[in-house]
C-alpha cells in the first residue's frame, strides 16, 4: 500500500543488547520494512556504571559487556536474524555524551562518576 503511493516505512531503533533481544522480533520485523534505521550510539546511556564511550565501534577495554555495547554486535545481530543488509541504514552521532567524574585527576574507560556532564 505504502509503495504505490511512494512512501516508505522504516523503523529507528535501539543499539542496546537488551532492548535488541527483548524487544525486537527480527525475523519478522524486518520484511515489513523498507528501512531498518539502526541508531550507531546511546549504546552506554542505560548504565550508570561509569564513564564510556557512547558511540564505540567495536568492542574495547575490560568491560565484560563491552561485546554486546558497540556497532559491530548491533548489526550483526540484526542481520543474522533476518534483516537485509541492503535494508540497514546506520545512524552516526553529531554529539557527546559527558559526565561528572567522581575523581577527575584519574580518568579511564569505566571510571565512576557522580553525575551527567555540562
Amino acid at each position: 500500500v505504502l509503495r504505490s503511493r511512494n512512501k516508505l516505512l522504516t523503523a529507528s531503533v535501539s543499539p542496546s543488547r537488551f532492548r535488541l533481544e527483548d524487544g525486537y522480533d527480527v525475523s519478522r520485523l524486518s520484511p515489513q520494512l523498507d528501512m531498518v534505521l539502526l541508531k550507531g550510539f546511546d549504546f552506554n546511556f542505560e548504565r550508570k556504571d561509569g564513564a564510556r564511550h557512547h558511540a564505540p565501534l567495536v568492542p574495547s577495554g575490560n568491560d565484560p559487556l563491552a561485546k554486546y555495547f558497540n556497532v559491530d554486535y548491533a548489526v550483526r545481530y540484526w542481520l543474522e536474524h533476518g534483516a537485509r543488509r541492503q535494508q540497514l541504514v546506520l545512524g552516526i552521532p553529531l554529539h557527546a555524551r559527558t559526565y561528572t567524574l567522581a575523581e577527575p585527576s584519574e580518568w579511564k574507560e569505566g571510571s565512576p562518576v557522580t553525575a551527567g556532564g555540562r
